[in-house]
Order: structure tokens, then sequence, then C-alpha cells
């Protein structure tokens, strides 16, 4: 029990930071951002199917809030991540894991590395110190306007937000137990403080952070509102779900214990919807403080628990601290998580494998970075399938039988062996061997080869 008291304070450590600088991401602020971890995570520890798993906003999630708040607005927001509660849910009761278990490398590859350069790309304005309104969400809109505003750049911003990019990521590596985003976070707001650096912060963008849920509005709830955000929600259902089980699969290989895909599911889908029905963001099951919950000895629900309520209290009583934060820094940190998610090493080895997964991670990486996510996935499972179908087809054979036990047979009866798959995708090769039998034969057999 002291081990997950203990580790629960470590974890609540690394997810402070991140939570502020998710939500400022998002445009909600940072309350946003904590009140997902200590909601949802509260709900996730205790529902959830892996009884080590950390859950709490997401950088992949940034990107598909950003554009749903843009269109539909904060109560847009909330019905989307609602729904993606209830979808993630069903999932669970349908026993879906696996097939969000089983989707193809090139997918996964690409999907993330697109959400990692449109989230780099989105944090700029802060990094640069910028204090005009919000940029265009949609990423070339975007660096256009970054263009005719560059010259404003506040550089004592810029340094502060390289120093956290580039410091945190290589300081991780050395030392990892120690919380760096925190460490980033107290020298940005000191060097605010103290030194008086003129740089944009948090208390400056969103006013002072305190303690404040903002319950779902049911009288928002109409069908067609439904309807149009049901893509929305079934992309962040669909986050959840990868992102979640993957997590999962790792705590498990960590530890001697394997989680419940089907309840970690379920246990997401509640916690989604909790955080929907409060004002929070999307959640989902977290790698980086898995890890760090493991690392620093957690091995029961409980360290997941204190994480939530030790943010609470933080949130509570020493919210105020936050005002001082510079907005770079916490860009910075986003900017870190972007880099993380983009596995190069695997990225370069898929390029050099077959041609089906090469077109299908450069498909899945074009298209998240230019159009919707969701239609993203959906291409790059259509380039899969295409390629595969062609692949299975290509080794389907369909021959006339000359087998000497049939020399009995009727006269026109003949039999057609079929080696390989059968299906559409072999339509051509069984209409070449059935056209020349279609004049003499009455009937044909058809004999499925093993």
């Amino acid at each position: 029990m002291k081990r997950d008291l203990f580790s629960g304070l470590v974890v609540a450590s690394f997810a402070l930071p991140l939570c502020l600088a998710f939500g400022a991401a998002t445009g909600l602020g940072p309350a946003a951002g904590l009140l997902t971890s200590v909601a949802a995570g509260f709900v996730a520890a205790l529902l959830g199917g892996s009884r080590v798993q950390v859950t709490g906003p997401s950088a992949v999630f940034i990107v598909v809030v950003t554009g749903i708040v843009a269109v539909h607005g904060i109560a847009g927001l909330a019905l989307a991540t609602l729904l993606a509660g209830v979808l993630l849910a069903g999932f669970g009761a349908l026993r879906l894991a696996p097939v969000f278990r089983r989707l193809p490398e090139p997918i996964l590859v690409g999907f993330t590395a697109g959400i990692g350069v449109t989230l780099v790309v989105s944090q700029l304005k802060d990094l640069l110190g910028l204090t005009a309104p919000r940029l265009p969400v949609e990423l070339f809109s975007n660096l256009a306007a970054l263009a005719g505003l560059v010259s404003g750049t506040n550089l004592a911003a810029l340094g502060l937000g390289t120093l956290t990019f580039v410091g945190v990521l290589s300081a991780e590596r050395l030392l990892p137990k120690v919380p760096w985003a925190l460490v980033a976070v107290v020298a940005g707001a000191a060097a605010v403080s103290g030194a008086h650096v003129s740089v944009p912060t948090l208390g400056g963008a969103f006013g002072p952070l305190t303690l404040a849920f903002h319950p779902f509005d049911f009288s928002s709830l109409t069908y067609r509102g439904v309807v149009d955000l049901l893509p929305s929600a079934f992309t962040l259902a669909f986050l959840g779900a990868v992102e979640s089980l993957l997590s999962a699969g790792v705590a498990d290989g960590l530890i001697p214990a394997r989680h419940s895909p089907r309840r970690e599911l379920i246990g997401q889908g509640a916690a989604n919807a909790v955080s929907a029905l409060l004002g929070g963001l999307p959640a989902n099951g977290d790698v980086g403080r898995t890890v760090a919950n493991l690392r620093s000895g957690g091995r029961s629900r409980l360290a997941a628990v204190v994480h939530s309520v030790v943010l609470c209290l933080v949130w509570a009583f020493l919210g105020f601290l936050a005002s001082s934060v510079p907005l770079a820094v916490l860009a910075g940190l986003v900017i870190s998580a972007a880099v993380r998610l983009v596995d190069f090493r695997e990225f370069r080895l898929i390029l050099k494998t077959t041609r089906a997964d090469a077109m299908a991670l450069v498909t899945t990486l074009v298209l998240t970075v230019a159009a919707d996510l969701a239609f993203a996935v959906i291409s790059g499972l259509l380039v899969a399938l295409l390629f595969f179908a062609r692949g299975v087809a290509d080794r389907a054979k369909t021959v006339p039988s000359t087998r000497p036990e049939l020399a009995q047979l009727p006269p026109g009866v003949h039999v057609v062996d079929l080696n390989g798959a059968f299906f559409f995708g072999a339509s051509a090769q069984f209409d070449e061997a059935i056209r020349p039998l279609l004049d003499r034969a009455n009937t044909v057999l058809l004999r499925r080869m093993r």
C-alpha cells in the first residue's frame, strides 16, 4: 500500500504539467486538462481492465479536439466525448478489442506520425510567443497565417520553449525517473516571476486556475447534433481504444499480470462519459504515466486513484501558482510529446519493406496531415486491403482438373480445381478457367484443393 501511495504522488508530478499543457493546447484551458485526469483517471482506475493503467488527457487527442471545438464549439466537444464513451463501452461489450490490437502497423505508424506533425504546427504560435488571435485549425492555413506574423516573434518565449523541448527530450533519456516536465514548468514560472521575463503566460491567456466543473447541458442534445458529431466521436473512440490497449499491453510486458481488454474498453468508455458530463476532455490510458507508475512501484489500482486525488488537491489549493507558467514552455512540452509519437525507426523499416506497406503508411500520413483523421484511417485501411486482396488473388489458381480418377465421369461433366483463396479478388482467374468449358460442359463441379 505504501508503494502505491508513493507511486500515485510520483505519477501526479509527471501528469500535472502535461495536464496544463494539453488543456492549454486545446484552447479550453488548463482546468480542462486537470479535470480530465481527476474525473476520467479516477473512474478508469476503478473500472478499467488493467490494475496499473493510468488514464488522462493525451497528446493524440489535441488535434481532434481543436477541430471539433472550431466547428461545433465546447458543447459539441462535450457531446462528441460522451458519444465516444458510449462507443468505447460498446466496443468492449461486443468484444471488439482484438480488432484494435491487430490493426496494420503501417496504418498506426502513419497515423501517429501525421498527428505528431499537425501537433507541432499547432504549437508554433505559442512557441514563438505570438499574441495574435486563434489561428486556423487546418494545417496549411495555419502555416500561412503564421508566415504573416513571424516578424512579431518574442525571442524570450522562443528561447524558453526551445530549451524546454530540447531539454526535456534529452534529460528523459538520461534520468527517466525524474519528472522533467514539472521541472521545466517550475523553472519557466520562476523565470517570469523572479527574473521578470516578458512572455505570454497561462494566467494571461486563460485567467486564474480555479477548481470548477462545467456539467453537460442536456438541452444541447439533439438528433441532428448527434448525427453531425458521430464521425468525430468515432475518431475519438478509435484513438482511445488503440492507445489504451497499447498502454495496457506495455504494462503487461513489465509486470507479471494480464489485463482484460474487454473490461478496459468498457472502463475507458465510462471514464470518457464522466469526463464529458463534468466538462472535461477525451481521455485514454497513457503509456508514459503507466510506465512511471510501474517504475515507482505501483502495483494496484490505488496508485492511479491517488494520482487523481493529488491532482484534485493541487488544483484546489495551489492552482493560483500556475498563472505565471509561460505558454511557450507548455508548447515545448506538447512538441516533445508530439515528437515521441513518431516512431522514426519503425517508419524507416516500413518504407523499406513491401510496396503495399509503404503505400498504406504514406497514404495515412499524408491524409492525416492534409485531411480529416477518420478519413485518413479509413483510406489507409482501404489501401492495405486492396494490396492484400491483390496478393491473395495472385496466389489463387483455378484450373481444369486432369486427375485420372475423373475419367469415368459422364460426358459433359467437368471438374475445376480451386487452389488458394477463393474470393472476389480471384474472380478474373476463375472466369479464365471456366469460360473455355462453357461451350462443351453441361455441368461444372468445383473442387477445393487442400
